[in-house]
């Protein structure tokens, strides 16, 4: 029987890290209850719904969790560029109502919401504490500070253990969007090797096993007084040399035809390389370099 203190509920857990997450609490003996709409990744045990829901309160008295991971909601600057307002009903409303029943149902629970470095737009100078200012550039990014604001407010009220992670940019094996993703399969698919951007924007890419590995150290060692914490590898790389990377695992015969059409994607910052230093102190350490992480990536991509 595992014990009230390592039972966790995951919202969105059939998304890429949700699903990687469940995997990953119940490899650590965590008791998992994932909860999300039909399809993608299969997790055990899995309840389908749509949050809100009637049934959810209940469901989360009878589970008792000692930890909350709050993955559900939209991941996609392009689409809150699109549609904002279905944006923030997915990333700001959604939270809330999570949080409340958390607060409602399950008081003692610790909670962590799955935010983004979206949340500090173009930042001024790199690497990028939690202290910089947020100045989002998107719908994305702006909802997801809100939703952060919401965290810090249950938690300096005294009425939630809570905390967020900005996850910068998160890959890895079962990510079907996203840079890694287009490319990669741009390769395999034969076409010509050409990006949007002028290759020299970079991202602080961290794979998703450090990701929700980063997340059971906030579990277990954070504050939870509804702070922030960057969760990345630490390490800027150029879009151009991840797609080199890539290039030299498929067709190492492409790197010198690399080419990037010149052409901004809106709502996109040019550069990111965050400051873990916060994340450290729990005694977090990334592990997958992203040389080993683009091999495996590229490895389950052949036969996705």
């Amino acid at each position: 029987m595992v014990s009230d203190s390592r039972r966790i509920l995951i919202t969105g857990a059939r998304g890429f890290i949700g699903s990687h997450a469940s995997t990953y609490f119940q490899t650590r003996g965590w008791e998992v209850l994932g909860i999300d709409v039909p399809g993608g990744v299969t997790t055990s045990p899995f309840q389908y719904m749509l949050l809100p829901d009637a049934a959810f309160p209940e469901m989360v008295r009878q589970f008792k969790p000692s930890a909350v991971l709050h993955a559900a909601g939209s991941a996609s600057v392009p689409f809150s560029v699109k549609n904002p307002q279905a944006d923030r009903v997915a990333n700001v409303d959604l939270t809330k109502y999570v949080i409340d029943t958390t607060i409602k149902q399950a008081p003692s629970a610790k909670f962590v919401l799955l935010s983004s470095a979206a949340v500090y737009g173009n930042p001024n100078k790199l690497p990028i504490p939690e202290q910089a200012p947020v100045n989002p550039i998107s719908p994305y990014g702006l909802h997801k500070h809100l939703a952060e604001c919401l965290v810090m407010e249950a938690a300096r009220t005294n009425r939630l253990q809570a905390a967020s992670v900005r996850i910068f940019s998160a890959y890895g094996e079962g990510l079907r969007r996203q840079v890694l993703w287009d490319f990669t399969r741009k390769v395999l698919g034969g076409e010509s090797p050409v990006l949007m951007g002028s290759g020299r924007e970079s991202r602080d890419f961290i794979h998703v096993e450090d990701v929700v590995a980063g997340i059971e150290c906030v579990l277990r060692q954070a504050a939870m007084q509804g702070e922030t914490y960057n969760l990345a590898s630490g390490t800027e790389t150029a879009i151009a040399d991840l797609a080199r990377s890539i290039l030299s695992n498929i067709r190492p015969d492409l790197v010198s035809a690399l080419r990037f059409s010149g052409t901004d994607m809106p709502g996109m910052p040019q550069n990111w390389c965050a400051e873990i230093e916060r994340l450290r102190s729990l005694g977090f350490r990334p592990g997958i370099s992203i040389t080993e992480g683009v091999r495996r990536y590229v490895e389950w991509a052949k036969s996705a």
